[in-house]
């Protein structure tokens, strides 16, 4: 399974499946230094664009959080942004004030989109630190869930935009709450963007069941 990008050639390598598989922390943890886990545009690339597309390989998780106000909220200066719920150890999931841009504060219909360079534990929290310059303001960010719309093209996440192209179009779900939430990924719906589970979701969907390396 392959793609592009930014001009470099990738491919998603399946390195082995478990009964169980592996939440977003341990899968994180286990392709660290041999690749990470693929991102959210290669794996759009793939399941959308067809570039090597696999079926057995999904649903996977992306390397990259989305991060999102309540339902018909704002991002509130100096305030970190706490997940709603707790995963399943009960932590909540956090991203620091100190790393929500400016002009996102205060702005209705924002989300973010977030590469980490670290996902740790601290003081029972999960707290997410994203690499340098990483973060990209989504707007007009989806405010109901499995809504779809017109497809950012940097980040391969609907927005709240009419598409003009059916291969334009993909859909978000989202939950009511605040979201930090992973990204996740299907392949029997294929324009579907994930970020409403848990991180160590197994109900159904066996969200952790693959761990992949992109390579050059």
């Amino acid at each position: 399974m392959g793609g592009k990008m930014n001009g470099v050639k990738e491919k998603i390598v399946l390195l082995y499946k478990t009964h169980e598989g592996k939440g977003y922390l341990d899968a994180r943890k286990e392709t660290k230094g041999i690749g990470g886990l693929p991102s959210n545009v290669l794996h759009d690339d793939c399941l959308v664009k067809g570039r090597g597309y696999e079926s057995g390989l999904y649903p996977a998780w992306a390397r990259e959080i989305l991060v999102y106000p309540e339902k018909g909220g704002r991002f509130k200066k100096g305030e970190d942004v706490v997940d709603s719920q707790k995963d399943e150890k009960g932590r909540k999931w956090i991203l620091p004030a100190s790393y929500v841009p400016p002009e996102a504060i205060g702005v209705e219909k924002v989300g973010l989109f977030v590469d980490p360079k670290d996902v740790v534990e601290e003081n029972g929290k999960i707290v997410v630190h994203p690499k340098p310059n990483s973060v990209v303001i989504l707007y007009p960010f989806i405010q109901e869930s499995d809504s779809s719309g017109r497809v950012d093209e940097e980040t391969r996440i609907p927005l709240e935009v009419a598409p003009k192209l059916s291969e334009e179009e993909r859909s978000l779900w989202r939950i009511d709450g605040v979201g930090v939430r992973p990204l996740v990924r299907y392949s029997d719906l294929r324009q579907t963007v994930g970020a409403s589970y848990p991180p160590g979701n197994r109900d159904g969907h066996q969200l952790y069941q693959h761990s992949f390396q992109p390579l050059e």
